[in-house]
């Protein structure tokens, strides 16, 4: 059935930014910081909204170098600068300053200016009125140029109002944090109206024009410098271009070999030319994930994948790609449910999560895929409550989002179908599968792979429950949709197959069961090889047959193979290798060597018991058929001590055929 949702990766750069009120000009030149504004709303063009922190301090990616802000918003507060929603910016690493003030601060401030700048002008037509007086009076102008000046002087004064519009509103939208203190201080003389002083500290720069014409010297060598940086650039740029159309070129020539060679079901070479591609760029992100997919789900290379996993989610988070880290995160926590270690599993699924949280805040259809992924992982280790809480979370979240008739709820409705599946609620397993069934059928068609899967996990659901000719029915829906698309030869046949046979099985029929089992394990050996999970699971089941057929020799081979594969592969403390020791014991069992069948239930019981603690069902479970192995040689206190400990670790509704077995097994031994 279904497990891992795999999102598209996005590489994208994170930009901060923090919300403020202005830093204010004092009387005395002093300014005033301003504070940090929590609870600010920022919307980014074409991305959902942002909201500052207590620090004023917000994030969001920006896929490429450039960005619009829509609006910014908080209760009772305006922007200083009102054309900040109406420019585009430049992607920065320094934060993006949003200043924000109230109408009364930024109406008391305008007033003040407005007053220091008509006071400071009124002061300055005294002086020049005293000035002409003074010219008048010792005779230096005649009546009639007195006259003449003055009437400028006031004429000058009608057209000031302008001038102080102008500065009221320049000076009342500075914000004196972001200004250094040398300009502060000109700042706040101009503002007092002493412009001596304000003049006389420009000039310890330096006479103005002397230093234009310097400048100007400056810039004719920058340019003649800058001409020849061009012409540099220009080749070099030639050259990079050159190179960056050949890595593309190759990389989409590796990608149609790699295609080639997996229709050809010639893993090993796809393999080669899906590294070859992620190799050209090792800072693509999302090559280095398409290759550590691959060699996670065809080869079952586990460990290069958790390598080119680990290195990609470094290279994400120097790129500030939060996206592509969390699928990094994913990924991990996929190959670590694989190969059965939950703990890192649920790990780095939980890190996946909360980076989605972070930067796409709490209700994102990412992070409701991620809270789906922590769901299968409590549901592998039998914490049904949480597996349950945690895909109808999952569920509701993406209903909200993208509605009841989406390919995602399809794909949530059957990760809630497998919990309530494992718990035994088949009738609940089976309304989501069919839930989803419909969906796909809405969405595709009647003949859609994705209806082919969904009959494929009803008749998992109905053969699990007894209802053997409902699946058997369900799968051969299944069947004829995928043999139409895909022909005889695929993996999603073989899986068929494989489920035909479990149902067949289960229903005593052994020989069609086989006949099944064979037709699979020859599909898949095509498509996978010899060294795969999947081989070992094939081997198992046909291990089965030959064990309830009686063919004990056939049954030891194939279990041998199957137990032998998974230890390579997943290491020899995982579920499935539990799984081929107990089926190892059984065939002991069966042919009565009591010794070799008990060493067998022990070290499946005691990987149980590590990986998932002594009151798992599976542990349980060993401990009652380790319990019947005593039963055999005539140890009935060790039996009972087997049935005993089953009992007293078990959920006595939950687990009702294996409470069965133990009491059967008390009774038989009771004398």
């Amino acid at each position: 059935m279904l497990a891992f949702i795999m999102a598209s990766v996005a590489v994208a750069q994170t930009q901060q930014g923090i919300v403020k009120t202005k830093g204010r000009l004092n009387g005395n030149g002093s300014v005033t910081p301003g504070l940090m504004l929590q609870g600010a709303t920022v919307k980014v063009k074409g991305r959902t909204v942002v909201v500052s922190n207590a620090q004023g301090a917000f994030s969001f990616p920006v896929p490429g170098d450039r960005y619009s802000i829509e609006s910014v918003k908080k209760n009772g507060y305006q922007l200083v600068d009102p054309d900040a929603t109406s420019r585009q910016y430049s992607y920065s690493a320094n934060p993006l300053m949003i200043v924000m003030e109230t109408p009364d601060d930024r109406a008391d401030e305008e007033l003040a200016n407005e007053r220091k700048i008509r006071r400071s002008l009124q002061r300055q037509l005294i002086a020049k009125e005293d000035e002409i007086e003074q010219l008048r009076e010792e005779n230096r102008i005649s009546q009639e140029e007195y006259r003449s000046r003055l009437q400028e002087l006031y004429a000058r004064q009608e057209t000031s109002e302008k001038l102080i519009s102008k500065m009221v509103e320049y000076y009342s939208q500075i914000d004196y944090d972001q200004i250094d203190e040398f300009n502060r201080r000109i700042s706040s003389y101009i503002l007092n109206g002493e412009l001596t002083r304000a003049d006389s500290m420009l000039a310890t720069k330096g006479d103005i024009n002397s230093r234009v014409a310097a400048l100007r010297q400056h810039q004719k060598a920058n340019a003649e410098e800058q001409a020849e940086l061009d012409r540099r650039q220009q080749a070099l740029s030639q050259s990079r271009a050159y190179a960056a159309r050949e890595v593309e070129d190759l990389a989409q020539d590796c990608h149609h070999k790699y295609e080639i060679m997996k229709m050809q079901y010639r893993n090993d070479s796809a393999a080669y030319y899906i590294k070859l591609r992620a190799s050209l760029d090792t800072a693509n992100v999302e090559w280095q994930i398409d290759a550590a997919d691959y060699l996670t789900t065809y080869l079952a290379d586990y460990d290069h994948a958790l390598q080119i996993y680990q290195n990609s989610s470094h290279i994400a988070a120097t790129q500030g790609d939060d996206s592509g880290k969390a699928m990094c995160m994913d990924g991990m926590g996929h190959v670590w449910y694989l190969r059965g270690n939950y703990k890192k599993a649920f790990e780095y699924c939980q890190k996946s999560l909360d980076i989605r949280k972070r930067f796409l805040g709490e209700t994102h259809i990412e992070v409701a895929g991620s809270i789906a992924h922590i769901g299968l992982i409590y549901d592998r280790i039998g914490d049904y409550a949480r597996a349950v809480e945690c895909c109808s979370q999952a569920l509701d979240m993406t209903v909200t989002l993208l509605g009841t008739n989406s390919a995602t709820t399809a794909t949530m409705l059957g990760n809630l179908g497998v919990v309530y599946e494992s718990q035994g609620e088949y009738d609940k397993a089976i309304d989501c599968l069919n839930k989803e069934l419909e969906i796909e059928k809405t969405l595709g068609g009647e003949t859609s792979v994705a209806v082919a899967n969904c009959y494929n996990n009803i008749g998992v659901a109905q053969s699990a429950c007894g209802n053997y000719d409902e699946a058997v029915d369900a799968y051969r829906k299944a069947l004829a949709i995928l043999t139409t698309v895909y022909g005889l030869n695929h993996p999603g046949v073989s899986t068929n197959y494989n489920n035909m046979g479990v149902a067949l099985a289960r229903n005593g029929e052994y020989e069609a069961a086989l006949e099944y089992f064979l037709k699979a394990l020859e599909i898949s050996k095509a498509y996978f090889g010899e060294n795969h999970p999947t081989i070992a699971t094939r081997l198992s089941n046909i291990g089965g047959i030959y064990y309830f057929q009686g063919r004990f020799d056939d049954a030891l081979e194939c279990y041998e193979k199957s137990l032998e594969i998974n230890t390579r592969l997943l290491g020899d403390k995982h579920p499935d290798v539990a799984e081929g020791c107990a089926n190892m014991a059984s065939v002991y069992e069966a042919e009565g060597d009591f010794d070799m069948a008990l060493a067998y239930y022990d070290m499946a019981y005691l990987i149980y018991c590590d990986i998932w603690g002594e009151k798992h069902p599976a542990a349980a479970r060993c401990l009652v058929d380790k319990g019947e192995v005593y039963y055999s040689q005539g140890n009935y206190g060790l039996a009972r001590k087997c049935a005993k400990t089953a009992l007293k670790n078990i959920d006595d509704n939950k687990d009702k055929e294996i409470v069965a077995d133990a009491n059967d097994l008390l009774e038989k031994t009771a004398n």
